[in-house]
Formats: C-alpha cells, sequence, structure tokens
C-alpha cells in the first residue's frame, strides 16, 4: 500500500438529539397551517414529542501529497524557528497485554495537555477487526473483508504506530532517536510497511500517514501510520473511509457501503471528485503508482462522461447548494407547484452519485436530508424512512454514531415537516 504525508482537517461531529416540546393536540406544529387539524375532545391529550431532522453536517479527512507538502513548508517562512520535536508515548503505560501504544512525535505544549487528558481506553486491533492482511494480485499487501459489513460499520479500530507532524523540520538523526524510541514489536510493524523513499522512518511515514488533524496544543496538521490500517490501499471509487477518534486516540475505519466477505477494503488516498487525468497524476507524484480501479479501468469516452459528471457533483454535493428549508416552505404552502417540483433534481443527482460510485458521506446527507423532508411534507413513511436510514448510515461512517437520524426512521410522523404539503395536482412516489 503506498501512501503520501497527508493533511486532514478536523472531522466535524454532528450529534442532534431529539428536542422534547409540549405541543397540545389544537396548537399548530409549524409556521403554517397543518393539513389537518385536531378533533376537539374534552379529554387532555399527552404532549408531543416533535422528533427534529439533523441540521448536522459532516467533515471527513483529507490529504496532502507530498508536492502540497513541500509548497506548505516552503510558504512557512524561514524567520520562525521550528519547533523542537519531543518524543511520547500515549498512552504511557499499556493496560493490557495487546494494548498497543504510539510514539507521538509532538512539542513539549502537546506532549503535556495529551497527557493530562488520559487514561486514554485500552485499544486492541484483533477486537472486533473485520479485515485481514493479505496479498492482493497487482498490488502486493492490502485488506479483505472477513465478514459482510454493512454501511457505516467499524471495520477496524486501530491505535497508530507513530503520529507526527505533517509540516515539521525534522533533525538529521530522527529516524535512528525514534526507532529507539519505539517498543521492538511496534517498530518491525512500521518497518515492514511499503516504503517510497530513501529515508528509513520517515520515509515509511511519508508514504502509509493517513492525516488526524491537529493535537491539542499544537495546531498543525499531524498524520498516523497504523499496522493494519495504513495496508488499506487506494481506489477512487472506496469501499471504505478513515476518521479519527479523538476521545479514543485511536484511528478507526467505517464501511462507505456494504462490503461483502472476501472483498477488498479500499480507501481513496486523493480527492474523488478530481477529473480522471487529475487523478492519476496526484498518485504517480505522491505514490508512484497508476490506478486500475473501476473507475480509472472505464473506456476513454466513458471516462470523459465521468470527468464531466463528477465536475457537476462537486458543485452539487456541497452543503452551500443543499436546498434551502426557505425553499422547501414555499414548495410545501404552493398549489400551484407539482408535488414532484424539487423531488426531480434531487433524485437525478442520486442517480447520478450511483453511476459515478460516489460514496463520500457529506454528499449522500447534501441529498438525504432535503429529501426526508420533502417526504415527510408529503406524508410518505416509506420513503422517509428509507432516506433516513440512509442518512444514519452516512453519518455513522463519518462520525461514529447515527446523529439523530434514527430517531426520524423510527417516528417520521412526529417531525415538523409531517403533511405540511397542500393538496396539488400530481403526487409523486417513493423512489
Amino acid at each position: 500500500m503506498r501512501r503520501g504525508f497527508l493533511v486532514s482537517s478536523d472531522a466535524s461531529h454532528s450529534r442532534s438529539a431529539t428536542s422534547t416540546v409540549n405541543v397540545p393536540q389544537t396548537i399548530k406544529r409549524t409556521p403554517f397551517t397543518p393539513l389537518r387539524s385536531s378533533t376537539p375532545s374534552s379529554e387532555p391529550h399527552p404532549p408531543k414529542i416533535l422528533v427534529s431532522i439533523p441540521d448536522g453536517h459532516v467533515g471527513c479527512c483529507e490529504r496532502v501529497g507530498l508536492s502540497e507538502l513541500l509548497k506548505i513548508l516552503r510558504n512557512a517562512g524561514e524567520a520562525t524557528p521550528p519547533p523542537q520535536p519531543i518524543i511520547v508515548q500515549i498512552p504511557s503505560v499499556a493496560a493490557r497485554p495487546n494494548d498497543t501504544t504510539s510514539t507521538c512525535i509532538t512539542i513539549p505544549e502537546a506532549r503535556d495537555k495529551l497527557l493530562s487528558r488520559g487514561p486514554y481506553p485500552p485499544i486492541d486491533s484483533s477486537e472486533g477487526c473485520r479485515i485481514r492482511v493479505d496479498d492482493v494480485p497487482g498490488k502486493g499487501k492490502g485488506c479483505l473483508a472477513t465478514s459482510a459489513i454493512p454501511r457505516g460499520a467499524l471495520i477496524i479500530r486501530e491505535r497508530p504506530l507513530v503520529i507526527a507532524p505533517t509540516v515539521m523540520a525534522f533533525p538529521g538523526n530522527f529516524d535512528r532517536t525514534v526507532a529507539r524510541a519505539m517498543p521492538p514489536d511496534a517498530r518491525a510493524a512500521l518497518l515492514a510497511l511499503n516504503n517510497c523513499y530513501e529515508d528509513k522512518i520517515v520515509g515509511v511515514l511519508r508514504t502509509n500517514n493517513w492525516g488526524i488533524g491537529a493535537l491539542p496544543g499544537h495546531d498543525a496538521p499531524y498524520g498516523g501510520t497504523g499496522a493494519i490500517i495504513s495496508r488499506i490501499n487506494h481506489s477512487c471509487a472506496p469501499n471504505a473511509l478513515f476518521r479519527w477518534n479523538e476521545d479514543m486516540f485511536a484511528a478507526e475505519v467505517r464501511a462507505l457501503r456494504p462490503i461483502a466477505r472476501g472483498e477488498e477494503v479500499t480507501m481513496c488516498y486523493v480527492p474523488e471528485l478530481e477529473g480522471y487525468s487529475s487523478r492519476q497524476a496526484r498518485l504517480r507524484d505522491a505514490y508512484g503508482f497508476t490506478c486500475a480501479c473501476k473507475l480509472c479501468a472505464r473506456t476513454p469516452s466513458a471516462r470523459a462522461l465521468s470527468d464531466n459528471l463528477r465536475s457537476q457533483l462537486e458543485g452539487a454535493t456541497s452543503h452551500g447548494d443543499e436546498t434551502p428549508d426557505t425553499r422547501l416552505w414555499a414548495w410545501a404552502r404552493d398549489k400551484n407547484t407539482r408535488d414532484d417540483a424539487l423531488l426531480a433534481p434531487l433524485l437525478q443527482q442520486v442517480a447520478t452519485m450511483e453511476q459515478e460510485l460516489y460514496v463520500r458521506p457529506e454528499g449522500w446527507l447534501a441529498v438525504a436530508r432535503p429529501l426526508v423532508k420533502i417526504y415527510s411534507a408529503l406524508g410518505n413513511t416509506v420513503a422517509v424512512r428509507k432516506w433516513a436510514v440512509c442518512a444514519a448510515s452516512y453519518t455513522r461512517a463519518a462520525t461514529g454514531t447515527d446523529g439523530g437520524w434514527e430517531a426520524v426512521a423510527r417516528a417520521p410522523e412526529q417531525t415538523m415537516w409531517w403533511g405540511v404539503r397542500v393538496t396539488a395536482p400530481t403526487k409523486a412516489g417513493a423512489r
């Protein structure tokens, strides 16, 4: 497996809880008049509990190749002296025999904050692990699923062998110093990973690091290298996603779509919505190989069409282009607008993402969220549950939790959007 120094942005963890609102039966649920009014009754009614449709948004780890890393180093300026790195083991003492410790290269301020946040829970990468390292034809080593894995499920949780800043200047004796500081078994596991560069330790880190964001006390990008996670190969149409669990001080990989037993688990090393030529250039320059995944193996004409569709998706899947609530409310109250007026473009976007094997959580949530609201307004229970379950699985893949979507799937009629659509000419069915 080949990978360069990677810089990530902190994944934002969106956790939307259900809110309890005491609303009598005779009181409106929304700023608009509901379709059906309550029948007066002398008997008291229990308060309704409104379920919130989550509005939080997820961010996923991004990567920076070697060329981008060099630009960052050049732009850092020579006037500011670089911080002197120190080495610390996290956690300081293994809690159990199989508990892995991370050799962390950082600065004194970050070391103090990391140690003060402990103790961190023990991590045994073999517990609950759903992959095995094996030979993959044409790729060397890779990771295969040992069982069927649903979307959003945890594939492996692993404490990195080494954590280091991706933009710090290291002294000349860095390799030897780090090697001596690491436990012997961890050092052997690290040096067994692929190395595309001349430096021994630094070369392995550059080839295999995954971005984990900044550490407490040091606002700089860090990368982590794991014994198993760093074996996961690249695909431009991946089935898994890397995330950093700061509370557990561990890396996680979660499924982005259902994975069959024996199927190779892959992650994407480059921006997924870039065109074919750009993706291949990044992979050759930073990681030294040419991709032959399902997307890249298409015919030239099919790749040209794919480039065009991905260019459209790049704008359409950003949160800024998500269907706003003001537009949804206007549609819900307009008798002269068809029921499927807003559905058609969203479902077309779904078809494009499926055709392009696009599985980024933020893109699917930008579609699932308005679909849940639209189908709720239409009173379509089946469709609401379908898209709420979809949103829950993608949110779990990105954050480790369902983000409140499972509550929507259980009780779609208890959202504030339920039944607010006025009668219109044609009612759309669920997709």
